[in-house]
């Protein structure tokens, strides 16, 4: 059964301010950052998970007044046998939309399989440090 939760807050000084610029990860709910677990260039045997996993944000980020957006990172949309990965964003007005979504659906990585499921998880975590960058 699907949970869901909404979020309503503020996060003062989240942004590092260089310059004129601030600049920001939007993935404040959630992200890969470590990638120990594809630390390996091989495997001797499959991994296995005790769980599949399916996740989807939405983030609506307010640009302060007086700037524009600069950078904005790219699309990304990945679909592999074992999972998938998206992220859209969109700016409107003082508005950033940023919609994230992941799902990991297997139960079993066999070794065959561990090349590319360790490139999806290394560009997942990359995507996920990407920053946007706001002008005054």
């Amino acid at each position: 059964m699907p949970v869901e939760q909404k979020y309503k807050f503020r996060v003062p000084h989240y942004a590092k301010k260089i310059g004129n610029k601030l600049q920001f990860k939007p993935s404040i709910i959630e992200r890969v950052e470590s990638t120990s677990i594809v630390a390996k260039e091989e495997r001797r045997y499959p991994m296995y998970f005790y769980n599949q996993y399916c996740t989807k944000n939405k983030i609506e980020i307010t640009i302060p007044e007086g700037y524009t957006a600069e950078r904005i990172p790219d699309d990304v949309d990945l679909i592999l046998p074992f999972g998938s990965y998206r992220v859209k964003y969109l700016v409107e007005n003082n508005t950033i939309r940023y919609e994230r979504y992941y799902k990991f659906n297997t139960f079993e990585i066999s070794k065959e399989d561990y090349p590319s499921f360790k490139k999806f998880i290394e560009r997942i975590a990359k995507e996920d440090a990407q920053e946007i960058v706001l002008r005054q």
